[in-house]
């Protein structure tokens, strides 16, 4: 069975991708608007959840 690899993303990294705030990054993922995983103490966001993200008209969607 194949392995799926993916990449990873702090929360920095997806705030700018996406182009607005850590804080936003955050708030989102505890609102269940991004899917994230729990490494340690960290939130890491899949290259998918971003690309979901900006599929849908970038971040503004996000907050409908």
């Amino acid at each position: 069975m194949p392995e799926t690899q993916y990449r990873l993303f702090t929360v920095t990294e997806a705030a700018r991708q996406l182009g607005v705030s850590r804080e936003t990054v955050r708030r989102w993922i505890h609102r269940g608007v991004i899917r994230a995983v729990r490494v340690g103490k960290n939130h890491k966001i899949p290259e998918v959840e971003l690309k979901r993200l900006v599929g849908r008209n970038g971040a503004e969607r996000a907050t409908e």
